[in-house]
């Protein structure tokens, strides 16, 4: 039985980052994967990057990892404007690099890892939508590719983030997992998030498994003090969000 770290969503929010690495240090953890978005909304992009690359064996890219490379066609891209600077063309060129999924064997589950959904990291699938739309979680598509030489198989299992809410759902023999937010969570409860997964790593026959939500308490006064202070953009609604966790 192997223990694995799954972290969604840091977005730029490093106190809060370090208060999950801290705690996956306590629990002994060593694998730690990661669903995307680093970036954007936060006040220490550069340094979340770097700390991801270093620790995290699979990072996927997220819909602000994509966007935050984008051009800027204007001022009112004000966190291309802002953020792009801070990283330097070294971590735009590794957020670009980023894969869109990654699948793996499980306690005889085949595991799919994604930032969103299978279509793109702009397609997003709420705790809330119906059940068609949840389905097609498992569909494979041309941007998810053949990870395991398996023609045709679809996953077991599907681990995504993006919505900042986690949950775990069974849906008939399959189940969905949602690993919330590091940086932002968004479902009343304003603690940093992640998702525990115990089983048989890269095992095809059946073994037992489970899954974990974590929350963690972190200083949120110490995050807005230093976007205050960076001069970050929309700070009000991030002073928000923070707080309220909505």
């Amino acid at each position: 039985m192997e223990r694995i770290a799954v972290i969604s969503d840091i977005h730029a929010n490093l106190a809060a980052l370090k208060a999950v690495w801290a705690d996956i240090e306590r629990r002994g953890i060593g694998r730690i994967f990661c669903l995307g978005d680093l970036v954007g909304k936060g006040p220490y992009p550069a340094e979340a990057v770097d700390e991801i690359s270093e620790r995290c064996e699979v990072v996927l890219q997220g819909n602000w990892d994509h966007k935050i490379t984008l051009t800027p066609e204007n001022e009112e891209w004000v966190w291309q404007l802002w953020t792009q600077p801070l990283l330097g063309q070294e971590r735009l060129d590794y957020l670009r690099s980023l894969p869109f999924c990654y699948d793996f064997y499980w306690s005889g589950r085949k595991v799919r890892l994604l930032h969103a959904s299978p279509t793109s990291v702009y397609d997003r699938v709420r705790l809330k939508t119906s059940m068609t739309e949840k389905l097609m979680l498992f569909e494979n598509t041309p941007l998810t590719g053949d990870w395991l030489g398996i023609s045709g198989e679809q996953p077991d299992c599907v681990v995504y983030g993006d919505i900042h809410l986690a949950y775990v759902m069974p849906l008939e023999d399959r189940f969905v997992v949602n690993a919330g937010s590091v940086g932002l969570p968004l479902d009343d409860i304003p603690l940093a998030g992640y998702v525990i997964m115990e089983g048989a790593l890269h095992q095809q026959s059946p073994a037992p498994f489970s899954v974990q939500i974590v929350r963690v308490p972190y200083d949120r006064e110490e995050v807005l003090l230093d976007a205050a202070a960076r001069g970050m953009p929309r700070l009000e609604k991030f002073t928000r969000d923070i707080t309220r966790a909505r």
